[in-house]
This record gives C-alpha cells, sequence and structure tokens, in this order.
C-alpha cells in the first residue's frame, strides 16, 4: 500500500514537472518570436511567466488533476484539467493585470499562454494514454 502511495506520488510531481518544463516552452517560444516592436522586457516576461505558472499549477492542485490516474481516465479528467486552466486563466489575468503592482502584457499574451500550455499539457497526457493502451499492440505508432 505505501509503496503504490509513493509511486502515486513521484508520478504526481512528475506530471507537475512537465507542466512546469510546459509553460516554459510555451513563454519562450512566444516571446522569442515575438513579432511586434511593443515587446515586454525580459524582467517582465519572466515576472508573467512565474506568474503565470503559480496560477496554473495551483488551480490544477485545487481541481485535483494531480490526483488523476491518466491511464484509467475519461473525458472527465481533460474536462477538469480545461476547466482548472479556464479558472487559472482568470485567475492569472485579475492578479498579473489588476492586484499586483506590476508592469502588465496584454491579454492575447496572457491567453496565448495558458491555452498553449493547456494544448500541449492535453497532448502529453493523451500521449501517455495511448502509449498505455496501444503500446503493447502492433500500430503505427
Amino acid at each position: 500500500m505505501e509503496s503504490r502511495d509513493k509511486k502515486r506520488s513521484l508520478t504526481r510531481w512528475a506530471l507537475v514537472l512537465y507542466d512546469i518544463a510546459i509553460i516554459a516552452f510555451v513563454a519562450a517560444l512566444l516571446f522569442y518570436f515575438y513579432g511586434s516592436s511593443d515587446r515586454p522586457e525580459a524582467d517582465v516576461i519572466i515576472l508573467q511567466v512565474c506568474i503565470a505558472a503559480f496560477c496554473i499549477i495551483t488551480c490544477r492542485f485545487v481541481f485535483k488533476t494531480y490526483s488523476a490516474i491518466w491511464r484509467y481516465g475519461g473525458i472527465q479528467n481533460y474536462m477538469k484539467l480545461m476547466i482548472s486552466d479556464l479558472v487559472a486563466l482568470c485567475f492569472y489575468y485579475a492578479l498579473g493585470g489588476f492586484i499586483l503592482p506590476i508592469p502588465r502584457i496584454n491579454f492575447i499574451d496572457m491567453l496565448a499562454l495558458v491555452l498553449l500550455s493547456l494544448l500541449l499539457s492535453l497532448a502529453i497526457r493523451m500521449t501517455y494514454r495511448y502509449a498505455y493502451k496501444c503500446g503493447n499492440k502492433d500500430t503505427f505508432f
């Protein structure tokens, strides 16, 4: 019993680390290729990415998306992840845009950061589920 709980805990923290890596990758991609002349300063970008990561990870813990067993879960786990990230977006917009006295980035950049992170998080979880279900079969992938 204790071994199973330890393994679940390690899996949970692995997902948290994957999600942080995804958020960092998306932020680097978005802000490296920022094509506008009104590009925010690097310190503003780093601060906003840290706030976004805090909001996303916190909401995912609150909605218990990390305690789900993804290989057995169904559509309800994906829906819970999407809803938690929608709440995280609202929390991030309020925190990073109005509550904290810090420089802002525009809403479209906030939206792109959260939604692209969600898309890649869903993709990694679906890939894991697919590999678990179909890994022993003779499939194309």
